[in-house]
């Protein structure tokens, strides 16, 4: 649902990101991903519209 929306909002740094994302959500490891490439509070955190899914890969 978000991803037509990031092709529009997002600049092309912010888009990979995104797709990172979406493949670390994929396979469950998005908390590692997130961990290491930013905190839940930064500043950052408004361009990444996945950053909620960690606890889903806690949970996995």
């Amino acid at each position: 649902m978000c991803m037509p929306f990031a092709w529009i909002l997002l600049s092309p740094k912010e888009l990979q990101q995104f797709s990172q994302s979406i493949l670390a959500l994929s396979i469950f490891i998005s908390n590692i991903f997130f961990a290491n490439n930013s905190g839940y509070f930064d500043g950052d955190a408004n361009t990444k519209p996945l950053l909620h899914t960690w606890s889903l890969s806690v949970e996995e």
